[in-house]
């Protein structure tokens, strides 16, 4: 199965080749920055370094162009240092900010929207406090007529030259990857040598496997993968093998996995093929119909530089970036936000322990005074006027008194039962508070309420008073024995109903 989309060819630079124009105090470091960072080691393990101003310029035939570096940078208040520009043909084109990490294979500048033609490209290092500005290559998307006899080029995983058997998966457009065992890549490729580049995810199996790859159908030659440790973050830029120098031509690639889903997948980023040429028409043809079709004859088939200046892939480097930057935005917000809310919860937390009065009394239910009962003295009914009020619950005062009267009058059997205190009627009219240490004596209490009907009358007790205040005449006159029950109420007073007022009145009494 040939990949279904195509991804250009990109010439590789290293700092190292000899049509650089380098301007200033620049220094060459070789191997000694192959472990900063996840990125990978620098191309081909070797850098051009400033600690001064300077810059390089470099002349190429083609369209997009992007330049790579190591970032190491610190933040001063001028801003970061180093920092860089660059420009092509005297314009300036995109720079990158810096990545506070320090990382290789690095994209400094990028051009995207330039036309297919001949271009320089400057690049300037801007070095403030004897910091190291440090070169690694540029790439390119050469025109087509360009010679790549002695050129590095950079082959897509998913250029149309690759045939993957049935196993591998897209990996979001970076590259390819199987965990089937026995699933293979073929690429025919023309050069002199070819490296296999790509990444260990770290979302994957971590245990090591193996695979192999042959040239021209010969020996197979294993190469291992060793995997990540626990905590180890994915590495990128990785060079899986390279093959030993070929010679100048036509080759043939084949690459089988031999692991499986329970360890280290086989992944395929990119291929860097030494010393490609430019094939003819016809050949391009024959290798276009190869990839559409595995299975025919290879033995013609060859695979030049494929150029398609609009089909574009984002380079490792700049996804890798955007995921390490993604993931600290990500993180900030993320804390941000489990502040935020924090912050709401204890101000509900305090805004609910705020509506408690914590300095308020105990609350005491509402309770009224005894109601009054009717004067008899006077014969008509007077009430005192009461105010609601919040006082200690006191046990219902309830006193009930039955006097049995018989014609014989003072050998009348009473009944009195009540409390120590209770609210009696004044010679006034109004009530007042009587109790066990009173003027009025319990002899008193007893003599009054064990009199005869006549002398009750004789003092206007012979009558109570009804609910409408009608005075109800004692039987006393008619000479018949009679009982009088009195009823006092028990002192409970229920809230007064929002629904309707609440009308008190005197317990009712009947002739005996």
């Amino acid at each position: 199965m040939a990949s279904a989309t195509s991804a250009p060819r990109w010439v590789m630079v290293d700092d190292t080749n000899p049509d650089y124009q380098y301007t200033g105090p620049w220094f060459q470091a070789r191997g000694n920055q192959d472990d900063i960072g996840n990125f990978g080691p620098p191309f081909q393990s070797t850098l051009h370094g400033i600690n001064a101003n300077g810059n390089i310029k470099y002349t190429y035939h083609g369209s997009k162009v992007v330049v790579y570096g190591t970032s190491v940078v610190q933040m001063t208040a001028a801003g970061t240092d180093p920092d860089w520009s660059c420009s092509v043909d005297g314009a300036d084109i995109t720079k990158l900010p810096a990545n506070l990490f320090p990382e290789n294979n690095f994209i400094i500048c990028s051009g995207d929207s330039l036309s297919d033609g001949p271009h320089t490209i400057t690049i300037n290092a801007i070095v403030r406090q004897q910091t190291t500005f440090w070169f690694d290559r540029i790439q390119y998307i050469p025109s087509a007529s360009v010679d790549l006899s002695n050129a590095t080029v950079l082959v897509d995983a998913l250029d149309s030259a690759v045939t993957l058997s049935s196993g591998w998966m897209d990996m979001g457009g970076i590259g390819n990857m199987t965990q089937q065992n026995g699933a293979k890549l073929t690429l025919d490729f023309i050069g002199s040598s070819l490296s296999w580049v790509s990444l260990i995810p770290s979302d994957q199996p971590r245990g090591s496997s193996s695979a192999t790859y042959a040239i021209d159908g010969g020996t197979p030659t294993s190469f291992f993968l060793s995997g990540l440790q626990p905590t180890e973050m994915a590495q990128y830029n990785k060079v899986f093998f390279q093959t030993p120098q070929l010679s100048s031509g036509q080759h043939r690639l084949e690459v089988v996995y031999d692991g499986n889903s329970g360890v280290t997948p086989l992944t395929i980023d990119y291929f860097v093929v030494q010393n490609s040429t430019v094939p003819s028409t016809s050949t391009s043809s024959s290798a276009t119909s190869q990839a559409s079709n595995p299975n025919s004859s290879a033995s013609n088939a060859v695979v030049g530089p494929v150029i398609q200046p609009n089909s574009k892939k984002i380079p490792v480097g700049a996804i890798a970036g955007g995921v390490v930057g993604g993931i600290l935005l990500v993180a900030i917000i993320a804390v941000l936000l489990l502040m935020f809310r924090r912050r709401q919860k204890k101000l509900r937390e305090k805004a609910a322990y705020d509506e408690v009065d914590l300095a308020a009394g105990p609350i005491e239910p509402f309770t009224d005074p005894p109601s009054l009962g009717a004067s008899y003295h006077t014969g008509t009914i007077t009430t005192q006027n009461r105010q609601p009020k919040f006082a200690p619950v006191r046990m219902p005062n309830a006193e009930t008194m039955m006097v049995q009267q018989h014609s014989s009058g003072p050998s009348s059997s009473s009944l009195v039962s009540g409390p120590s205190s209770s609210y009696m009627p004044s010679s006034t009219g109004t009530a007042s508070r009587t109790g066990m240490g009173s003027a009025s004596t319990p002899s008193n209490s007893s003599s009054n309420l064990l009199m005869s009907s006549k002398e009750r009358e004789a003092q206007g007790l012979g009558g109570a008073s009804t609910a409408r205040n009608e005075v109800v005449p004692s039987n006393a006159a008619s000479g018949s024995s009679g009982r009088v029950l009195r009823h006092e109420d028990s002192g409970i007073r229920l809230p007064p109903q929002e629904e309707e007022p609440l009308v008190e009145l005197p317990p009712l009494y009947t002739p005996g």
